[in-house]
């Protein structure tokens, strides 16, 4: 049974907004597990062990991951020296976990994580045109995340541009900054918009 719950993530626009969002439905929601603690992570830290050991004494039965790739190796060569306990680890959308997972030597570790991850939006009658050209032009390979962010970035680009006018590199920047995109081609809040910082905090 799921009883007790927590969250590791990173302190950056990817781990907050996603730690941010998962607190609002799990609010909205009102699930009959518990969600004792949100443990807060520099992307840039060398060593886990105060995190880990917030944790531990709180005995979670799931540990949501809202991490950047550096953690990731980070996080389970601790685990493998000094385990949690806990009884399932469900990601909630770190980009290719499982690829970090094994560069960083443990793959295995990372074997039974379940995992949320970034994909085109089916339910986007634009995105499911693109899935389909896809396959057609890559010889029936389907579209993953790569190259839906891929097309979407130069759909935001071309966007830009056209609003600028020209592609002198001050009026692109302005445009960029004022960007608007709605109705995204991968599973987001959408619009696709850029905060001071260049961050997309929608995605």
């Amino acid at each position: 049974p799921l009883v007790r719950g927590a969250l590791l993530h990173t302190t950056d626009a990817l781990g907050t907004t996603q730690a941010r969002r998962f607190e609002a439905a799990y609010t909205a929601l009102r699930p009959s597990f518990e969600m004792l603690e949100f443990v807060p992570v520099s992307p840039r830290a060398t060593g886990l062990t105060s995190e880990v050991a917030r944790l531990r004494a709180w005995a979670p039965d799931v540990l949501l991951l809202a991490v950047r790739l550096p953690i990731v190796g980070l996080l389970f060569r601790h685990l493998a020296r000094d385990p949690l306990g806990v009884p399932a680890i469900v990601s909630l959308g770190t980009p290719e976990l499982a690829d970090a997972a094994r560069a960083a030597g443990v793959g295995a570790a990372a074997e039974r994580v379940m995992e949320l991850a970034p994909w085109p939006n089916p339910r986007n009658a634009r995105t499911r045109r693109l899935a389909d050209e896809f396959m057609k032009r890559s010889g029936g390979r389907p579209l993953d995340a790569v190259g839906g962010y891929a097309h979407e970035a130069i759909l935001v680009v071309a966007d830009a541009l056209e609003r600028a006018g020209t592609a002198e590199s001050e009026a692109l920047a302005e445009a960029l900054r004022r960007t608007s995109f709605a109705n995204p081609l991968m599973v987001a809040a959408g619009p696709v918009v850029f905060d001071a910082r260049g961050e997309n905090p929608n995605a």
